[in-house]
């Protein structure tokens, strides 16, 4: 763990130091590093964050939702900048405390890249949020009704509509379910 922070304060020492001392690696209108740098480091800060949910918990972590939100939010004319964003949205929804940080990043990639094929997926990832992490019933009802009125014949709709038929069904119902995958947990355990 100590080595993984280590070499993240080096990553961004790094970064920092270039992106301030070499003016030929910066987008002549702005004061900030080209996309392509950018991603570079991106991508080395991505393989060095492991994706339990011990790493997620970490100032690391943090860190790397920050980057890839914030290169999302500096480069939004990139191709990559979507897939930043959801990935920013992920590691928040993964973090103790933080998974509404997670919504409103997903909902902002909905927002400023309509288009993106990503944008379905996220707002699918809204209400199992609210589902899975945050236990919110109501909203994930209103999101699965949401997500399957735009896009009924995407990949997710009929997990969905086991979802949302999931938390319709009666409380006994429900019970039984989460028994058996507590069940089903233990013996693979």
């Amino acid at each position: 763990m100590l080595t993984k922070t280590v070499k993240c304060l080096v990553l961004i020492a790094v970064m920092t130091l270039h992106g301030c001392n070499s003016a030929g690696d910066h987008d002549s209108s702005t004061s900030r590093p080209k996309a392509s740098e950018t991603l570079t480091y991106l991508t080395e800060l991505e393989e060095t964050l492991n994706q339990s949910l011990e790493e997620m918990n970490t100032p690391f972590a943090d860190s790397v939702a920050e980057a890839f939100t914030n290169f999302s939010r500096n480069y939004p004319e990139h191709e990559q900048a979507p897939m930043f964003l959801f990935k920013a949205a992920e590691i928040r929804v993964n973090q103790t405390g933080k998974a509404l940080f997670g919504v409103v990043l997903f909902q902002e990639l909905i927002e400023r890249f309509p288009e993106s094929k990503l944008a379905p997926n996220a707002l699918f990832m809204i209400p199992m949020t609210f589902d899975a992490v945050l236990g919110d019933d109501t909203r994930a009802l209103k999101g699965y009704r949401e997500f399957l009125n735009q896009y009924p014949d995407h990949e997710f709709a009929s997990e969905a509509r086991n979802l949302l038929h999931l938390i319709e069904s009666s409380p006994d119902d429900l019970s039984k379910v989460k028994e058996w995958l507590k069940n089903a947990d233990s013996l693979t355990n």
